[in-house]
């Protein structure tokens, strides 16, 4: 799944919108994510300025904070505020809007391991260290809390026919919004995808857009929308 043809690279013809962001930051990984997360934003979040903040925790986050459009349903905390009083050493910097979860790593090490807190009875790690971690924050900011998209569950053939003309981000799954979920690119698009926590063959799906005509090709797939924005 993911490459088919690659239209990631497409660019629409008039009258499909504006030109989407050049996806050639797909190109820098895995190696250097955040290299790729900070090319991302400055395309895909083109008209908000970049924090000045410099964390006062890691180099990692203040490349972060001064990244357009860092902040979403997820947020992490501004870079004068961290929460370092923990028996375990590990720092809080980050949590989900309503407060269902805390974001923690290891303040040792250049990368250090992610982990969750509230999002399951024990503490969870999540698959990628924080470099792969906050460019796919900054893409999940882009899928779940932009201007134009939508939610859907779907089955399997109708999880496939959403992805398939889409390139998949090249990291591991994130543990949230579903257990398992992959990040996926097309032109114009972010869609965040994976199985539901609803039953057997059962995907939640949460697509992003710069623009209403960026979703036409998933308005012709007739999905059952929770809600739809385009």
């Amino acid at each position: 799944m993911g490459q088919v043809g690659d239209p990631a690279r497409a660019v629409p013809v008039a009258g499909d919108g504006p030109v989407p962001p050049d996806p050639a930051w797909l190109d820098l990984l895995p190696g250097d994510p955040l290299g790729a997360m900070e090319r991302f934003a400055a395309g895909w979040f083109p008209d908000a300025g970049p924090s000045e903040e410099i964390s006062i925790v890691s180099p990692v986050l203040g490349r972060f904070h001064r990244t357009p459009g860092h902040c979403g349903s997820v947020f992490l905390y501004p870079a004068s505020r961290t929460d370092r009083d923990r028996a375990d050493g590990l720092v809080v910097f980050g949590q989900e809007g309503d407060g269902v979860f805390r974001l923690l790593f290891e303040e040792a090490g250049a990368n250090p391991p992610v982990y969750y807190e509230g999002l399951r009875e024990e503490m969870v790690a999540e698959r990628e260290p924080l470099h792969g971690f906050l460019l796919l924050f900054v893409l999940a900011r882009a899928a779940l809390d932009g201007p134009f998209g939508g939610m859907a569950f779907a089955d399997a053939r109708q999880f496939r026919k959403v992805v398939e003309p889409l390139r998949r981000v090249p990291l591991r799954p994130l543990r949230w919004p579903s257990p398992r979920t992959d990040t996926y690119v097309g032109p114009g698009l972010v869609v965040q995808a994976g199985p539901s926590e609803n039953g057997p063959g059962v995907f939640e799906i949460y697509v992003g857009a710069r623009h209403p005509a960026h979703l036409r090709p998933l308005r012709e797939l007739n999905l059952d929308w929770e809600f739809f924005n385009g």
